[in-house]
Protein backbone atom coordinates (compact mmCIF):
# COMPACT_ATOMS: atom_id res chain seq x y z
CA UNK A 1 0.00 0.00 0.00
CA UNK A 2 1.97 3.58 -1.12
CA UNK A 3 1.22 6.97 0.47
CA UNK A 4 -1.69 7.79 -2.11
CA UNK A 5 -3.49 4.60 -0.72
CA UNK A 6 -3.04 4.56 2.86
CA UNK A 7 -4.28 8.66 2.78
CA UNK A 8 -7.49 8.01 0.01
CA UNK A 9 -8.44 4.71 2.37
CA UNK A 10 -8.33 7.73 5.45
CA UNK A 11 -11.54 9.28 3.70
CA UNK A 12 -14.41 7.81 4.48
CA UNK A 13 -17.94 8.35 6.79
CA UNK A 14 -16.87 8.14 9.95
CA UNK A 15 -19.05 9.29 12.50
CA UNK A 16 -22.09 9.98 10.18
CA UNK A 17 -24.53 8.77 12.25
CA UNK A 18 -23.84 11.34 14.79
CA UNK A 19 -25.08 14.53 12.17
CA UNK A 20 -28.52 14.98 14.35
CA UNK A 21 -29.79 17.88 11.85
CA UNK A 22 -31.05 16.21 8.64
CA UNK A 23 -29.32 19.23 6.59
CA UNK A 24 -25.78 18.33 8.02
CA UNK A 25 -26.55 14.42 7.27
CA UNK A 26 -27.53 15.92 3.47
CA UNK A 27 -24.29 17.78 2.63
CA UNK A 28 -22.32 14.89 4.16
CA UNK A 29 -23.81 12.83 1.60
CA UNK A 30 -23.19 15.37 -0.99
CA UNK A 31 -19.69 15.79 0.30
CA UNK A 32 -19.22 12.08 0.04
CA UNK A 33 -20.61 11.73 -3.69
CA UNK A 34 -18.09 14.38 -4.49
CA UNK A 35 -15.13 12.61 -3.15
CA UNK A 36 -16.74 9.74 -5.62
CA UNK A 37 -16.36 11.35 -8.66
CA UNK A 38 -12.89 13.04 -8.15
CA UNK A 39 -14.15 16.34 -7.20
CA UNK A 40 -11.95 17.11 -4.27
CA UNK A 41 -11.72 20.71 -4.43
CA UNK A 42 -15.55 21.33 -4.16
CA UNK A 43 -15.27 18.26 -1.19
CA UNK A 44 -13.31 20.48 0.59
CA UNK A 45 -15.36 23.62 0.16
CA UNK A 46 -18.25 21.06 1.22
CA UNK A 47 -16.62 19.81 4.09
CA UNK A 48 -15.40 23.60 5.04
CA UNK A 49 -19.38 24.73 4.53
CA UNK A 50 -20.49 21.93 7.42
CA UNK A 51 -17.58 23.11 9.85
CA UNK A 52 -19.26 25.97 9.94
CA UNK A 53 -22.35 25.30 10.75
CA UNK A 54 -21.09 22.15 12.37
CA UNK A 55 -17.72 22.63 14.12
CA UNK A 56 -17.24 19.80 15.83
CA UNK A 57 -18.41 17.48 13.24
CA UNK A 58 -15.65 14.40 13.09
CA UNK A 59 -16.68 13.35 9.36
CA UNK A 60 -16.10 16.63 8.02
CA UNK A 61 -12.58 16.97 10.47
CA UNK A 62 -11.39 13.84 9.08
CA UNK A 63 -11.93 13.90 5.51
CA UNK A 64 -11.43 17.65 5.18
CA UNK A 65 -8.10 16.85 7.43
CA UNK A 66 -7.39 13.73 4.58
CA UNK A 67 -7.65 16.49 1.74
CA UNK A 68 -5.62 19.00 3.35
CA UNK A 69 -2.67 16.33 3.97
CA UNK A 70 -3.24 14.54 0.14
CA UNK A 71 -2.25 18.29 -0.85
CA UNK A 72 0.94 19.23 1.47
CA UNK A 73 -1.36 21.35 3.29
CA UNK A 74 0.15 19.70 6.86
CA UNK A 75 -0.72 22.28 9.31
CA UNK A 76 -4.26 22.85 8.15
CA UNK A 77 -4.41 18.76 8.13
CA UNK A 78 -2.97 18.36 11.64
CA UNK A 79 -5.50 21.32 13.04
CA UNK A 80 -8.30 19.15 11.53
CA UNK A 81 -7.07 15.94 13.40
CA UNK A 82 -6.02 17.32 16.35
CA UNK A 83 -9.69 18.97 16.88
CA UNK A 84 -10.92 15.18 16.54
CA UNK A 85 -8.56 14.49 19.48
CA UNK A 86 -9.41 17.18 21.72
CA UNK A 87 -13.17 15.62 21.53
CA UNK A 88 -12.41 12.31 21.40
CA UNK A 89 -9.12 11.10 22.71
CA UNK A 90 -8.94 7.48 21.57
CA UNK A 91 -10.45 7.76 18.13
CA UNK A 92 -7.64 4.98 16.89
CA UNK A 93 -8.27 6.53 12.77
CA UNK A 94 -7.51 10.33 13.99
CA UNK A 95 -4.36 9.30 15.72
CA UNK A 96 -3.04 6.97 12.68
CA UNK A 97 -3.86 10.07 10.71
CA UNK A 98 -2.22 12.51 12.67
CA UNK A 99 0.62 9.97 12.96
CA UNK A 100 1.27 10.21 9.32
CA UNK A 101 0.74 14.14 8.91
CA UNK A 102 3.43 14.57 11.39
CA UNK A 103 5.91 12.34 9.83
CA UNK A 104 5.58 14.07 6.74
CA UNK A 105 6.18 17.24 8.51
CA UNK A 106 9.35 15.81 9.91
CA UNK A 107 8.52 15.38 13.78
CA UNK A 108 9.02 11.24 13.55
CA UNK A 109 9.52 11.44 17.15
CA UNK A 110 6.09 12.43 17.45
CA UNK A 111 4.60 10.43 14.80
CA UNK A 112 5.24 6.53 16.57
CA UNK A 113 3.63 6.64 20.13
CA UNK A 114 0.72 7.94 18.60
CA UNK A 115 0.54 5.02 15.61
CA UNK A 116 0.89 2.50 19.20
CA UNK A 117 -1.49 4.26 20.67
CA UNK A 118 -3.97 4.05 17.81
CA UNK A 119 -2.87 0.27 17.47
CA UNK A 120 -3.31 -0.31 21.35
CA UNK A 121 -7.17 1.06 20.99
CA UNK A 122 -8.20 -0.66 17.70
CA UNK A 123 -5.41 -3.59 16.68
CA UNK A 124 -7.32 -3.87 13.65
CA UNK A 125 -5.87 -5.04 10.51
CA UNK A 126 -6.00 -2.15 8.97
CA UNK A 127 -4.47 0.18 11.26
CA UNK A 128 -1.76 -2.36 11.94
CA UNK A 129 -1.04 -2.26 8.21
CA UNK A 130 -0.74 1.55 8.41
CA UNK A 131 1.46 1.41 11.13
CA UNK A 132 3.42 -1.06 9.41
CA UNK A 133 3.61 1.37 6.46
CA UNK A 134 4.83 4.27 8.95
CA UNK A 135 7.44 2.03 10.19
CA UNK A 136 8.68 1.10 6.80
CA UNK A 137 9.09 5.18 6.03
CA UNK A 138 10.80 5.35 9.23
CA UNK A 139 13.12 2.44 8.67
CA UNK A 140 12.02 0.24 11.56
CA UNK A 141 11.93 -2.59 8.57
CA UNK A 142 11.67 -5.27 11.33
CA UNK A 143 9.06 -3.78 13.13
CA UNK A 144 7.45 -2.88 9.65
CA UNK A 145 7.03 -6.76 9.14
CA UNK A 146 5.67 -7.87 12.05
CA UNK A 147 3.07 -5.28 11.71
CA UNK A 148 2.08 -6.74 8.58
CA UNK A 149 2.15 -10.31 9.29
CA UNK A 150 0.05 -9.25 12.29
CA UNK A 151 -2.28 -7.33 9.82
CA UNK A 152 -2.47 -10.61 7.63
CA UNK A 153 -2.98 -12.54 10.40
CA UNK A 154 -6.49 -10.64 11.25
CA UNK A 155 -7.59 -10.96 8.04
CA UNK A 156 -5.78 -13.02 5.44
CA UNK A 157 -7.64 -12.13 2.35
CA UNK A 158 -5.68 -8.22 2.80
CA UNK A 159 -4.05 -8.48 -0.73
CA UNK A 160 -3.12 -4.41 0.08
CA UNK A 161 -1.19 -5.77 2.67
CA UNK A 162 0.46 -8.63 1.19
CA UNK A 163 1.62 -6.50 -1.37
CA UNK A 164 3.21 -3.77 1.54
CA UNK A 165 4.83 -7.36 3.15
CA UNK A 166 6.34 -7.86 -0.19
CA UNK A 167 8.62 -4.61 0.37
CA UNK A 168 9.66 -5.42 3.72
CA UNK A 169 10.29 -9.39 3.81
CA UNK A 170 12.26 -11.58 0.99
CA UNK A 171 10.44 -14.57 0.80
CA UNK A 172 11.47 -18.37 0.78
CA UNK A 173 9.37 -21.05 -1.44
CA UNK A 174 8.05 -22.44 1.70
CA UNK A 175 7.43 -19.21 3.34
CA UNK A 176 3.59 -19.96 4.42
CA UNK A 177 2.30 -16.52 3.43
CA UNK A 178 3.75 -16.65 0.24
CA UNK A 179 1.76 -19.96 -0.39
CA UNK A 180 -1.56 -18.78 0.99
CA UNK A 181 -1.64 -16.11 -1.54
CA UNK A 182 0.22 -17.96 -4.20
CA UNK A 183 -2.04 -20.58 -4.40
CA UNK A 184 -4.94 -18.11 -4.62
CA UNK A 185 -6.48 -16.48 -8.55
CA UNK A 186 -4.86 -13.94 -9.62
CA UNK A 187 -8.00 -13.46 -12.28
CA UNK A 188 -10.72 -14.47 -9.85
CA UNK A 189 -13.95 -11.80 -10.61
CA UNK A 190 -13.76 -11.82 -6.85
CA UNK A 191 -11.27 -9.35 -6.89
CA UNK A 192 -11.30 -6.36 -7.35
CA UNK A 193 -9.16 -4.82 -10.11
CA UNK A 194 -7.05 -3.04 -7.86
CA UNK A 195 -6.41 -6.16 -5.86
CA UNK A 196 -5.60 -8.44 -9.22
CA UNK A 197 -3.12 -5.71 -9.78
CA UNK A 198 -1.38 -5.87 -6.52
CA UNK A 199 -1.36 -9.55 -6.02
CA UNK A 200 0.28 -10.10 -9.89
CA UNK A 201 3.01 -7.48 -8.52
CA UNK A 202 3.20 -9.10 -5.13
CA UNK A 203 3.73 -12.36 -6.49
CA UNK A 204 5.48 -11.21 -8.96
CA UNK A 205 8.01 -9.92 -6.41
CA UNK A 206 7.57 -12.99 -4.21
CA UNK A 207 8.11 -15.53 -7.28
CA UNK A 208 11.68 -13.72 -7.66
CA UNK A 209 12.72 -13.92 -4.18
CA UNK A 210 11.92 -17.79 -4.27
CA UNK A 211 14.09 -18.33 -7.49
CA UNK A 212 10.79 -18.89 -9.82
CA UNK A 213 11.98 -16.43 -12.18
CA UNK A 214 9.81 -17.52 -15.04
CA UNK A 215 6.65 -17.41 -12.78
CA UNK A 216 8.28 -14.21 -11.82
CA UNK A 217 8.00 -12.34 -15.05
CA UNK A 218 4.70 -13.87 -16.13
CA UNK A 219 3.07 -12.84 -12.84
CA UNK A 220 5.20 -9.25 -13.92
CA UNK A 221 3.87 -9.27 -17.31
CA UNK A 222 0.02 -9.54 -16.46
CA UNK A 223 0.23 -7.23 -13.77
CA UNK A 224 1.79 -4.23 -15.99
CA UNK A 225 -0.82 -5.50 -18.77
CA UNK A 226 -3.83 -4.70 -16.34
CA UNK A 227 -2.23 -1.71 -14.82
CA UNK A 228 -1.78 -0.29 -18.14
CA UNK A 229 -5.54 -1.06 -18.94
CA UNK A 230 -6.90 1.04 -16.64
CA UNK A 231 -4.99 4.31 -18.42
CA UNK A 232 -7.42 5.18 -21.33
CA UNK A 233 -6.22 8.42 -22.60
CA UNK A 234 -2.06 8.10 -22.79
CA UNK A 235 -0.08 7.92 -25.79
CA UNK A 236 3.73 7.72 -25.87
CA UNK A 237 3.49 9.30 -28.86
CA UNK A 238 1.43 12.71 -27.29
CA UNK A 239 4.34 12.48 -24.82
CA UNK A 240 7.39 12.40 -27.57
CA UNK A 241 5.58 15.40 -29.17
CA UNK A 242 5.18 17.27 -25.96
CA UNK A 243 9.25 17.20 -25.44
CA UNK A 244 10.00 18.79 -29.01
CA UNK A 245 7.42 21.47 -28.60
CA UNK A 246 8.86 22.37 -24.89
CA UNK A 247 12.47 22.14 -26.81
CA UNK A 248 11.23 24.57 -29.71
CA UNK A 249 9.78 26.68 -27.52
CA UNK A 250 12.69 26.90 -24.51
CA UNK A 251 15.12 28.46 -26.54
CA UNK A 252 18.29 30.08 -25.97
CA UNK A 253 17.22 33.77 -26.48
CA UNK A 254 14.35 32.77 -23.58
CA UNK A 255 17.60 32.31 -21.75
CA UNK A 256 18.92 35.84 -22.42
CA UNK A 257 15.94 37.58 -21.62
CA UNK A 258 14.92 36.50 -18.83
CA UNK A 259 18.90 35.10 -16.75
CA UNK A 260 18.79 37.29 -13.70
CA UNK A 261 15.52 38.28 -13.21
CA UNK A 262 14.55 35.18 -10.71
CA UNK A 263 14.72 35.14 -6.69
CA UNK A 264 17.66 35.18 -4.84
CA UNK A 265 17.20 31.97 -3.18
CA UNK A 266 20.16 29.20 -2.71
CA UNK A 267 18.16 27.20 -0.45
CA UNK A 268 16.17 24.37 -2.63
CA UNK A 269 18.68 21.65 -4.14
CA UNK A 270 16.44 19.91 -7.02
CA UNK A 271 16.90 16.25 -7.55
CA UNK A 272 15.76 15.23 -10.95
CA UNK A 273 15.74 12.48 -13.47
CA UNK A 274 14.06 8.91 -14.46
CA UNK A 275 12.40 6.53 -10.85
CA UNK A 276 15.01 3.76 -9.65
CA UNK A 277 17.54 6.29 -10.63
CA UNK A 278 19.32 6.57 -7.34
CA UNK A 279 17.82 9.80 -6.63
CA UNK A 280 16.74 8.18 -2.91
CA UNK A 281 20.42 7.23 -2.04
CA UNK A 282 21.55 11.03 -3.10
CA UNK A 283 19.04 12.32 -1.36
CA UNK A 284 19.61 10.22 1.63
CA UNK A 285 23.59 10.85 1.51
CA UNK A 286 22.45 14.69 1.27
CA UNK A 287 20.09 14.47 3.96
CA UNK A 288 22.77 12.77 6.52
CA UNK A 289 24.30 16.53 6.40
CA UNK A 290 23.29 18.24 9.16
CA UNK A 291 22.93 21.29 7.68
CA UNK A 292 20.20 19.73 5.37
CA UNK A 293 16.74 18.76 5.11
CA UNK A 294 14.91 16.79 2.63
CA UNK A 295 11.03 17.68 1.41
CA UNK A 296 10.80 14.36 -0.55
CA UNK A 297 8.54 13.95 -3.50
CA UNK A 298 6.39 17.03 -3.62
CA UNK A 299 4.79 18.67 -6.82
CA UNK A 300 5.09 22.31 -5.32
CA UNK A 301 7.33 24.05 -7.66
CA UNK A 302 4.78 22.75 -10.24
CA UNK A 303 1.79 24.01 -8.40
CA UNK A 304 3.22 27.61 -8.56
CA UNK A 305 3.29 27.66 -12.45
CA UNK A 306 0.51 29.39 -14.34
CA UNK A 307 -1.42 27.26 -16.05
CA UNK A 308 -2.29 27.90 -20.01
CA UNK A 309 -4.04 25.90 -22.36
CA UNK A 310 -1.58 23.77 -24.53
CA UNK A 311 -2.56 24.18 -28.03
CA UNK A 312 0.45 22.82 -29.32
CA UNK A 313 -0.19 19.17 -28.26
CA UNK A 314 -3.91 19.53 -28.05
CA UNK A 315 -6.21 16.84 -25.63
CA UNK A 316 -2.82 16.06 -23.53
CA UNK A 317 -2.93 18.19 -20.64
CA UNK A 318 -6.81 17.63 -19.05
CA UNK A 319 -7.65 21.55 -17.90
CA UNK A 320 -6.09 23.87 -15.24
CA UNK A 321 -2.81 21.71 -15.39
CA UNK A 322 0.84 24.09 -15.81
CA UNK A 323 2.62 22.90 -19.25
CA UNK A 324 5.57 24.67 -21.24
CA UNK A 325 3.15 26.16 -24.20
CA UNK A 326 3.39 29.56 -26.08
CA UNK A 327 1.50 31.65 -24.38
CA UNK A 328 3.73 30.72 -21.29
CA UNK A 329 6.41 32.01 -23.23
CA UNK A 330 5.03 34.82 -24.12
CA UNK A 331 3.70 35.88 -20.96
CA UNK A 332 7.33 35.43 -19.43
CA UNK A 333 7.99 38.36 -17.00
CA UNK A 334 10.57 39.36 -14.23
CA UNK A 335 7.46 39.39 -12.18
CA UNK A 336 5.82 35.85 -13.09
CA UNK A 337 9.40 34.16 -12.36
CA UNK A 338 9.75 35.85 -8.99
CA UNK A 339 5.67 34.91 -8.27
CA UNK A 340 6.68 31.16 -9.05
CA UNK A 341 10.02 31.15 -6.77
CA UNK A 342 7.80 32.81 -3.92
CA UNK A 343 5.17 30.75 -4.29
CA UNK A 344 7.69 27.51 -4.12
CA UNK A 345 9.60 29.15 -0.82
CA UNK A 346 6.28 30.29 0.62
CA UNK A 347 5.58 26.68 1.01
CA UNK A 348 8.69 25.24 1.43
CA UNK A 349 10.50 27.89 3.97
CA UNK A 350 8.53 26.77 6.97
CA UNK A 351 9.72 22.91 6.90
CA UNK A 352 12.92 22.11 8.91
CA UNK A 353 13.63 25.98 9.15
CA UNK A 354 16.99 24.94 11.20
CA UNK A 355 18.02 23.40 8.08
CA UNK A 356 20.46 25.55 5.62
CA UNK A 357 19.61 23.28 2.60
CA UNK A 358 16.38 21.47 1.74
CA UNK A 359 16.20 19.17 -0.75
CA UNK A 360 13.41 18.49 -3.14
CA UNK A 361 13.05 15.07 -4.74
CA UNK A 362 10.28 15.11 -7.25
CA UNK A 363 12.49 13.74 -10.18
CA UNK A 364 9.60 15.16 -12.79
CA UNK A 365 10.64 18.57 -12.12
CA UNK A 366 13.25 17.67 -15.23
CA UNK A 367 10.36 19.19 -17.09
CA UNK A 368 10.53 22.01 -15.45
CA UNK A 369 14.40 22.60 -15.00
CA UNK A 370 14.03 25.78 -17.42
CA UNK A 371 11.96 27.58 -15.35
CA UNK A 372 13.78 26.24 -12.40
CA UNK A 373 16.90 28.20 -13.40
CA UNK A 374 15.42 31.48 -14.29
CA UNK A 375 12.95 31.67 -11.41
CA UNK A 376 15.56 30.56 -8.76
CA UNK A 377 18.86 30.92 -10.26
CA UNK A 378 21.18 30.03 -6.98
CA UNK A 379 18.88 26.77 -6.30
CA UNK A 380 21.45 23.64 -7.66
CA UNK A 381 20.25 21.11 -9.61
CA UNK A 382 20.96 17.70 -9.51
CA UNK A 383 20.45 15.54 -12.54
CA UNK A 384 20.37 11.39 -11.14
CA UNK A 385 21.01 8.64 -14.40
CA UNK A 386 21.38 5.34 -14.37
CA UNK A 387 21.95 2.33 -16.65
CA UNK A 388 18.74 2.73 -18.31
CA UNK A 389 18.49 -0.91 -19.01
CA UNK A 390 18.39 -1.60 -15.47
CA UNK A 391 16.00 1.34 -14.47
CA UNK A 392 14.33 0.60 -16.97
CA UNK A 393 13.82 -3.22 -15.54
CA UNK A 394 13.37 -1.25 -12.10
CA UNK A 395 10.52 0.71 -12.96
CA UNK A 396 8.24 -2.43 -14.64
CA UNK A 397 8.44 -4.13 -11.27
CA UNK A 398 7.03 -1.41 -9.51
CA UNK A 399 3.41 0.16 -9.20
CA UNK A 400 3.77 3.57 -8.38
CA UNK A 401 1.58 5.95 -6.61
CA UNK A 402 2.18 8.92 -9.23
CA UNK A 403 0.11 8.66 -12.57
CA UNK A 404 3.07 7.12 -14.81
CA UNK A 405 0.78 5.43 -17.81
CA UNK A 406 4.00 4.55 -19.60
CA UNK A 407 6.01 2.93 -16.70
CA UNK A 408 3.63 -0.40 -17.53
CA UNK A 409 5.04 -0.76 -20.91
CA UNK A 410 8.25 -2.17 -21.86
CA UNK A 411 8.45 -0.35 -25.04
CA UNK A 412 7.20 2.70 -23.62
CA UNK A 413 9.49 2.86 -21.12
CA UNK A 414 12.62 2.76 -23.39
CA UNK A 415 10.77 5.54 -25.79
CA UNK A 416 10.08 7.88 -22.42
CA UNK A 417 13.94 7.36 -21.14
CA UNK A 418 14.80 8.39 -24.73
CA UNK A 419 12.64 11.50 -24.80
CA UNK A 420 13.54 12.25 -21.32
CA UNK A 421 17.52 12.43 -21.92
CA UNK A 422 16.89 14.56 -25.22
CA UNK A 423 15.23 16.87 -23.31
CA UNK A 424 17.81 16.71 -20.37
CA UNK A 425 20.54 17.75 -23.08
CA UNK A 426 18.60 20.68 -24.19
CA UNK A 427 18.92 21.91 -20.49
CA UNK A 428 22.04 21.34 -20.13
CA UNK A 429 22.99 23.33 -23.01
CA UNK A 430 20.65 26.14 -22.44
CA UNK A 431 22.42 25.98 -19.09
CA UNK A 432 25.95 24.49 -19.05
CA UNK A 433 27.53 23.35 -15.74
CA UNK A 434 24.66 24.34 -13.97
CA UNK A 435 23.54 20.75 -13.56
CA UNK A 436 25.66 18.25 -11.27
CA UNK A 437 25.30 14.53 -12.78
CA UNK A 438 24.98 11.98 -10.33
CA UNK A 439 25.45 8.57 -11.95
CA UNK A 440 24.49 5.44 -10.01
CA UNK A 441 27.41 3.52 -10.76
CA UNK A 442 29.68 5.95 -10.02
CA UNK A 443 28.16 6.37 -6.94
CA UNK A 444 28.57 2.98 -6.11
CA UNK A 445 31.76 2.47 -6.98
CA UNK A 446 33.26 5.34 -5.79
CA UNK A 447 31.39 6.17 -2.63
CA UNK A 448 33.45 8.62 -0.70
CA UNK A 449 34.83 10.67 -3.74
CA UNK A 450 31.06 11.00 -5.85
CA UNK A 451 30.09 11.79 -2.16
CA UNK A 452 32.40 14.66 -1.67
CA UNK A 453 31.94 15.89 -5.29
CA UNK A 454 28.16 15.81 -4.27
CA UNK A 455 28.61 17.93 -1.13
CA UNK A 456 30.96 20.54 -2.82
CA UNK A 457 27.83 20.91 -5.72
CA UNK A 458 26.23 22.10 -2.97
CA UNK A 459 28.68 24.46 -0.53
CA UNK A 460 28.42 22.49 1.97
CA UNK A 461 31.33 21.23 4.03
CA UNK A 462 32.40 17.40 4.56
CA UNK A 463 30.98 15.80 7.18
CA UNK A 464 31.59 12.07 7.62
CA UNK A 465 27.88 11.16 8.22
CA UNK A 466 27.11 10.99 4.62
CA UNK A 467 29.20 7.78 4.49
CA UNK A 468 27.34 6.10 6.54
CA UNK A 469 23.66 7.52 5.30
CA UNK A 470 22.32 4.21 6.09
CA UNK A 471 22.37 4.98 9.49
CA UNK A 472 20.26 8.48 9.36
CA UNK A 473 16.91 8.80 11.04
CA UNK A 474 14.76 10.22 8.63
CA UNK A 475 11.75 9.20 6.39
CA UNK A 476 11.88 7.91 3.15
CA UNK A 477 8.40 7.03 1.34
CA UNK A 478 9.86 5.54 -2.31
CA UNK A 479 10.43 2.10 -3.35
CA UNK A 480 14.47 2.36 -1.93
CA UNK A 481 13.15 2.42 1.46
CA UNK A 482 14.71 -0.78 2.44
CA UNK A 483 18.05 -0.16 0.16
CA UNK A 484 18.80 3.09 1.68
CA UNK A 485 19.04 1.67 4.98
CA UNK A 486 21.69 -0.68 4.28
CA UNK A 487 25.47 0.46 3.19
CA UNK A 488 26.00 1.22 -0.70
CA UNK A 489 26.13 -2.68 -2.83
CA UNK A 490 26.21 -3.59 -6.09
CA UNK A 491 24.05 -6.10 -6.45
CA UNK A 492 21.70 -3.63 -8.66
CA UNK A 493 24.52 -2.85 -11.43
CA UNK A 494 23.94 -4.41 -14.45
CA UNK A 495 21.02 -6.71 -12.63
CA UNK A 496 19.20 -6.49 -16.14
CA UNK A 497 21.58 -9.15 -17.83
CA UNK A 498 20.17 -11.84 -15.52
CA UNK A 499 16.67 -11.32 -17.21
CA UNK A 500 17.66 -10.42 -20.44
CA UNK A 501 15.67 -12.45 -22.47
CA UNK A 502 12.27 -11.06 -21.04
CA UNK A 503 13.27 -7.90 -22.01
CA UNK A 504 13.49 -7.69 -25.72
CA UNK A 505 10.94 -4.73 -26.17
CA UNK A 506 12.51 -2.53 -23.54
CA UNK A 507 16.09 -3.15 -25.00
CA UNK A 508 15.12 -2.27 -28.59
CA UNK A 509 13.57 0.83 -27.94
CA UNK A 510 16.54 2.41 -25.50
CA UNK A 511 19.83 3.56 -26.87
CA UNK A 512 22.77 1.41 -27.90
CA UNK A 513 23.76 -0.20 -24.05
CA UNK A 514 27.33 -1.16 -23.84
Amino acid sequence: MNRKERRAKGIKGKGQAQAARPQIAAALRQADMLLAQGRFDDAAKMFSNILRADPWNATALFNLGTLHHQRGRLKEAENCFRRILQKSPADADALMALAFVLLDGGDMASARPLAVKACEIAPTARLLSKAGILGREMGDLKAAEELFVRAIEKDPSDISTFYALCAARKFSADDPVFKDFSSRDPDSPALSVDDRIKLRFALGKACLDAGDTDGSFRHYAEGNTLKKSTYKVFTIEKFEQYVDSVISLFTEETVKQHKGSGFDSARPVFIVGMPRSGSTLTDQILSSHPDVAGLGEVAYFRQGIPAFTNTEIPDYFTPGTPSITAELMEKLSPEMLQNIARKYLSVTDGFAAEARILTDKMLFNYLWVGLIRLSLPNAKIIHCTRDPADMGLSIWRLLFRENMPWAYDLAEIGRYYKAYRKLMAHWEKLFPGDILEVAYESLVANQEEESRRLLAFCNLEWDDRCLNFHETERQVRTASAAQVRQPIYGDSVKRWKKYEKYLSPLLENLPEIP
